[in-house]
């Protein structure tokens, strides 16, 4: 028989649970995307301000989901709350990337900015006529 009191594990410790679809993740483009938006956060080369901020921030991002999962009443209201902050950043990031992309008009090796107005409307002109079919994003 063991003995409870002499245990060196804490009793409400539990076993951690290794998911190998976790371990597969490509830590390189994570470890890019926020090396990038903490250079974009930096300031005067402050690096070390920059990168508590975004830890700070992502500190900040998974109490509030956790707040809202712990008021939630229902199991499929919790399904729904996201508390991992690294989707959520990588959401934002989607979000915030332009679904139109405007071309320069290059003709006879000179670049003509009169007509990219008039193009910039026709492009939005045609996305506003084919708005229906928005929700058919491809990457």
């Amino acid at each position: 028989l063991i003995n409870k009191r002499t245990s060196i594990w804490n009793p409400t410790y539990q076993d951690p649970i290794a998911d190998k679809s976790e371990l597969d993740l490509p830590l390189k483009i994570i470890v890019l995307l926020l090396r990038t938006f903490t250079h974009m956060v930096m300031k005067d080369g402050r690096k070390d301000l920059a990168q508590r901020i975004m830890a700070n921030c992502f500190e900040y991002i998974k109490r509030k989901q956790v707040k809202k999962w712990l008021a939630c009443n229902s199991d499929e209201e919790r399904k729904e709350i996201e508390c991992n902050p690294w989707k959520i950043f990588h959401k934002a990031i989607e979000n915030c990337t332009p679904v139109l992309k405007l071309m320069p008009a290059t003709r006879g090796g000179i670049t003509y900015q009169g007509r990219i107005v008039k193009k910039k409307q026709d492009l939005h002109r045609q996305c506003e006529a084919n708005k229906a079919y928005a929700h058919y994003r491809w990457k």
